[in-house]
């Protein structure tokens, strides 16, 4: 293979749709496992939850995910929509199942596993590098969930503020915070 100065053969290579493909999954499942090692295999190994059977399913299909996270050419993988959807249901199933176990559990959880399906790959693999490093170690079990909701609320808002847009009522609404406090006067 010849190629000139300015190209390296790693350039030449990527050019090949297929190479590109394995290498985006290769990078993905990298970060994907990061986080897996950092938040999830200490709970899948824990005495004190009985997760063997699911956590052979979520280990096993990891390289699933990784494929799910990346935005292959329709060309090359006609049915990616079908497959990605799939995964992510099987995913939100099994770590709905795991932060219930640990959850009864009384065990507390160091980060939003449901990051595995809502992150890139590439936030995936910062939070686990930031877990690795030791940046995370004041995340406390409540600190997790209250994220969680303010994200919930955060996305309530864009939704709605959308949807009055499209019905054309949001210039004309006021909200009434009227009873949004114990001593507030009522109309």
């Amino acid at each position: 293979m010849h190629y000139n100065d300015d190209e390296s053969l790693f350039e030449i290579v990527m050019r090949n749709p297929i190479a590109k493909l394995i290498y985006n999954i290769f990078v993905s499942f990298t970060n994907i496992n990061g986080f897996y090692i950092a938040y999830i295999d200490e709970l899948i190994n824990s005495n004190a939850l009985d997760l063997e059977e699911i956590g052979i399913e979520i280990e096993s299909c990891l390289i699933n995910l990784a494929a799910a996270k990346i935005n292959p050419d329709k060309k090359i993988a006609p049915h990616f929509k079908q497959f990605k959807q799939k995964v992510l249901q099987d995913y939100e199933e099994w770590l709905t199942f795991l932060k219930l176990k640990t959850i009864q559990a009384g065990i507390p959880l160091r980060a939003e596993l449901m990051d595995m399906i809502n992150l890139s790959s590439k936030e995936i693999g910062a939070s686990a590098e930031a877990e690795s490093l030791g940046l995370n170690k004041n995340h406390l079990h409540p600190d997790i969930y209250m994220n969680e909701i303010l994200v919930s609320l955060k996305s309530i808002h864009q939704v709605l503020s959308y949807i009055m847009k499209k019905m054309k009522i949001y210039d004309e609404f006021k909200l009434d915070t009227s009873d949004h406090y114990v001593d507030s006067p009522k109309e």
